[in-house]
């Protein structure tokens, strides 16, 4: 047999493998905020940085922290406590910027911790009884010793409050 034969044969074998690990699996970037572990979908990441200052905007939603500019472009900045429930706001330790239906938009986190790779083997489906709340995470895993929350980046804001995003500056 030639060498030719071979990888011709085993080729095509290799590229369906190949895509179907990289299907059955999550990229993410696993974060800390409102005392939980959270994943958000790479896909949807465009940059981490340090918190940058942010101007507060009269009638936003209160999960709102303001506007940053942001690689020269008003940027409106979410407080991923505030958006999950928490009463007040945690020091921010970093920026999130992220890709949601076209826009972005940066998200205000405790911390970013690390960069993961989910096997959707691990990844649970979501309890009924999370309720309304539930729209915005994606799956239920475990990550070492606790849980982690897959957020779904395209529904973590309710469609109203893009548009008072946009009426905002963003």
């Amino acid at each position: 047999m030639s060498l030719f034969y071979l990888v011709s044969a085993c080729l095509p074998r290799l590229v369906n493998t190949l895509k179907s690990l990289m299907s059955d699996s999550l990229a993410v970037l696993v974060v800390q905020a409102h005392g939980l572990s959270l994943a958000l979908p790479l896909a949807a990441v465009l940059e981490v940085y340090r918190p940058l200052p942010t101007q507060t905007v009269s009638g936003a939603p209160a999960f709102v922290r303001g506007l940053a500019r942001i690689r020269g472009r008003a940027t409106v900045v979410v407080d991923l406590n505030r958006l999950l429930g928490a009463p007040q706001d945690a020091e921010a330790g970093r920026y999130v910027s992220l890709r949601m239906d076209g826009r972005s938009v940066a998200l205000a986190v405790e911390s970013a911790r690390e960069l993961r790779t989910l096997d959707s083997a691990i990844l649970a489906g979501l309890p009924p009884l999370l309720g309304e709340g539930g729209e915005r995470f994606q799956a239920l895993a475990s990550l070492d010793e606790g849980l982690l929350v897959v957020l779904s980046a395209a529904k973590l804001l309710p469609e109203g409050d893009w548009e008072r995003s946009a009426e905002s500056g963003s």
